[in-house]
């Protein structure tokens, strides 16, 4: 097995609805079954789009490889590149891509694949359909996608993501699945702050409503990730107040000073919201 293929640790804390995990389990078992399975994962930053794949494979005991598109500039990139040395001259490098579709039960992670030019994507849609094999050229043979290997693809979406490009219709004609992912419950996001940060459970309750706060006010056109409320936790942690942990993992990375002053509202009014109202929020949630 290439060292670039392992089977991930199980991450307790990682979280999904029940529809979801419904969802995998039949993957897994259309899989099994030889079937050909390929997943797009859509969604805000920092929902667990490239921790999803990771985690399912994990559990499903798969061995696990991340492509990072965004790498990828030109059509060959995915097979590997021309190398040289003093012993061997100029060769192929072989790239770990194509000993992860070659892996039976592998899961495979194309990772933000708006990132690469839609050109660059034309030379997967032999292993993306029916087909599962295309010529390689620069191997001088087939390519074959392995028995009960799985597909995620990841896609950001919006005119928030810099550098993005527009997704052939092509490309989303061979994912047959979509799961959208979106932020936490409030009680689970808070318990997940608590759990891998370590702050005191009202500080990660604040954290998660300013969050909300913010996610459903339009008018912001800003959205707090939880990978963004992680690093607030990690910071008060450190001993910073909320105000100040805040300040530097979020608001300041803002480009304009009125979304800087709405964000530091959006605390303000969490930090305010009457208890028995947070409380009210948690039971539903329940």
């Amino acid at each position: 097995m290439h060292p670039a293929l392992a089977i991930p640790e199980a991450d307790p804390t990682f979280w999904i609805d029940g529809r979801v995990a419904r969802f995998l389990n039949a993957v897994e078992r259309r899989a099994r079954n030889g079937e050909m399975v390929n997943i797009l994962l859509t969604g805000p930053t920092g929902t667990g789009k490239s921790s999803l794949p990771k985690e399912f494979a994990a559990v499903q005991r798969r061995s696990f490889f991340t492509m990072h598109c965004q790498l990828v500039t030109e059509p060959g990139d995915w097979w590997g590149t021309r190398e040289m040395s003093i012993r061997e001259g100029t060769y192929f490098q072989k790239a770990a891509l194509v000993d992860a579709m070659e892996t039976p039960g592998c899961v495979v992670l194309l990772d933000e694949a708006n990132r690469t030019h839609p050109e660059n994507l034309n030379a997967l849609f032999g292993l993306l359909d029916h087909r599962r094999r295309t010529w390689v050229p620069a191997l001088n043979r087939e390519v074959v996608v392995a028995p009960g290997l799985i597909f995620f693809v990841t896609l950001n979406e919006g005119a928030n993501y810099v550098g993005t490009n527009a997704v052939d219709i092509a490309l989303k004609d061979r994912i047959s699945n979509t799961i959208r992912l979106d932020y936490l419950p409030l009680k689970v996001e808070v318990d997940l702050l608590v759990e891998r940060t370590g702050i005191r459970e009202e500080e990660a309750r604040e954290l998660s409503q300013f969050a909300r706060t913010v996610r459903s006010n339009p008018k912001l056109g800003i959205a707090v990730s939880t990978r963004q409320l992680l690093e607030c936790g990690a910071l008060i942690k450190e001993e910073l107040s909320i105000r100040e942990a805040v300040l530097f993992a979020v608001t300041n990375g803002t480009g304009e000073r009125a979304e800087q002053d709405a964000l530091l509202q959006a605390l303000q009014l969490a930090g305010k919201v009457d208890s028995a109202f947070l409380k009210r929020r948690w039971d539903d949630e329940e």
